[in-house]
């Protein structure tokens, strides 16, 4: 009986702290699902656990002429879309970090096919894994009543085509991103059932 309560406690919180970090937004906004006794996106199950998204720049709105963003669902990726020469991909190069726009109220999971991760991973901001064994398969991005920017950062094993899989609200939408490629042609992987043999 004591959970609408600390529901209402994260409530005021989040009221009173409209200003704040996305980082802190997110933390929130898990507080309140922990209290209401929600459960995280069934797809992220067998899976890896996600490590949390990077806090983001300051403004909250990303700078930029948007020619470069890359729209996955309704996150947008600021620059992913960036025509990098391959050798930007190339052993001991620095991961990829991008900002991430998430709607407000969303839980997000942003993920890479479990087949790709001697290759290919994620991690957060302000120190991001600088190899793909380092890295994770999958980061997740927390909002409150606000829009919240945060950071993703890619570490690749040498220019390619990656599909990039983003979960919001339990629908999934998988786009395939050039690292250092000019053209891809789009994949659909299947990340739930493959998901199941993931370490």
């Amino acid at each position: 009986m004591r959970r609408r309560p600390l529901a209402a406690g994260a409530a005021v919180a989040a009221a009173t702290l409209t200003g704040c970090t996305p980082w802190l937004e997110g933390r929130l906004a898990e507080w309140r699902d922990r209290a209401l006794g929600r459960q995280p996106p069934a797809e992220v199950a067998g899976f890896e656990d996600p490590v949390p998204c990077g806090g983001g720049p300051f403004p909250s709105r990303g700078t930029g002429d948007g020619r470069h963003d890359l729209a996955i669902g309704s996150v947008i990726f600021r620059g992913l879309a960036f025509p990098h020469a391959p050798e930007r991909f190339d052993p001991g190069m620095p991961a990829l970090t991008v900002p991430v726009e998430v709607p407000p109220r969303s839980r997000v999971i942003i993920a890479i096919p479990p087949g790709r991760r001697p290759i290919a991973g994620l991690d957060g901001w302000p120190s991001p894994a600088a190899t793909p064994r380092e890295a994770h398969r999958a980061v997740r991005c927390l909002t409150g009543d606000l829009p919240g920017v945060f950071r993703v950062s890619f570490a690749i094993a040498g220019a390619r085509c990656l599909p990039v899989a983003v979960t919001i609200d339990r629908v999934t939408t998988t786009r395939t991103v050039g690292f250092g490629v000019r053209h891809c042609r789009d994949e659909t992987p299947d990340l739930s059932s493959s998901a199941r043999t993931a370490p």
